[in-house]
């Protein structure tokens, strides 16, 4: 776990450094490879040896592979960049000055999270762990569509919202185009 998710986090910041440049394809292509890889290493471990430890490694490993494909494409075309805006002095003054964030965002994200998950767990004190994983693997498919719709739409307009913000613009039109 521990492991996992410290290749959450890496990720994630080279997601958001991929937004900031505009490079939409290099988070198009490790998203494609993380559920591909998780996937297809889940079913295989399923067939393997059927436990819910097949599904936690297989979530690692998918999210590994992106990070270190991400991670390729990041230091081979723009280590300059990353090198010029690595300063500890900025890095320390940013701790500081959104020191909040994790107090407020974390409530928020573990509420959102057992809010798409109460479902599967309380379908597990009433129905057997067979049906309530052909429930979330049918959720998850039929939340694919929107999910890859929606990450998208966010990647974009989070960028396009934090330059607006950073020019000093009224987010409000673009808000309402958006």
């Amino acid at each position: 776990i521990p492991l996992g998710v410290m290749t959450l986090g890496l990720f994630n910041a080279m997601k958001y450094w991929n937004i900031r440049k505009e490079k939409y394809m290099r988070t198009s292509v490790s998203n494609i490879i993380n559920s591909g890889s998780y996937n297809i290493a889940q079913l295989l471990l399923g067939l393997v040896n059927p436990s819910s430890f097949g599904l936690i490694i297989g979530r690692f490993f998918g999210q590994f592979l992106a990070f270190i494909i991400m991670a390729i494409q990041i230091f081979k075309e723009d280590f300059s960049a990353l090198k010029k805006s690595f300063d500890f002095k900025i890095i320390k003054f940013n701790l500081k000055k959104y020191s909040q964030f994790p107090v407020y965002g974390m409530p928020q994200a573990l509420f959102n999270s057992l809010s798409q998950n109460m479902v599967p767990i309380l379908l597990l004190l009433l129905f057997s762990n067979h049906l309530v994983g052909f429930y979330s693997l049918t959720l998850r498919t039929l939340q694919m569509p929107v999910n890859l719709i929606g990450n998208s739409f966010q990647s974009v307009f989070l960028q396009k919202s934090s330059s607006i913000i950073n020019e000093r613009g009224d987010l409000r039109p673009y808000y309402f185009k958006s």
